[in-house]
């Protein structure tokens, strides 16, 4: 994780990637806003012990690249220098996901094979809805 984030906080391009990836769920808004409740979680998991002093060394390298990272954001978003509570949300449209439910498989066409590669053309039929998120 460490690596991804020192590469994310490197290139302002590669900034604006990430902070267009829509999440996996709908829990975050971005793909990268599970980042700092992961590394928060693992402080409370290995935050005592023998390894607490390289957990927090660790985080606190990642936490400062997210900073740079969270200021790409806010720049973008035009929230630089501004600090109120509704900046604890992130204003961003929900991706759509595609829910589906396949029902049965047939092949049109056997396998074919030549020259290493394997060719087969397939009917799936199934039901499929656009999930209409608003925010």
């Amino acid at each position: 994780m460490a690596d991804l984030v020192a590469i994310i906080a490197s290139d302002t391009h590669i900034q604006e990637f990430f902070s267009e990836l829509p999440s996996l769920t709908y829990q975050y808004a971005r793909y990268t806003d599970w980042f700092n409740p992961y590394l928060e979680k693992q402080l409370k998991i290995y935050g005592e012990g023998s390894q607490a002093s390289n957990v927090k060394t660790l985080v606190d390298k990642i936490q400062t690249l997210l900073q740079v990272y969270e200021g790409y954001i806010a720049e973008k978003e035009g929230r630089v220098g501004v600090v109120a509570a509704e900046d604890k949300v992130i204003k961003c449209k929900p991706q759509p996901f595609v829910i589906l439910r396949s029902g049965k498989n047939e092949n049109y066409l056997d396998m074919q094979e030549k020259d290493g590669v394997v060719m087969s053309v397939s009917y799936v039929e199934c039901e499929y809805v656009m999930s209409e998120p608003t925010g």
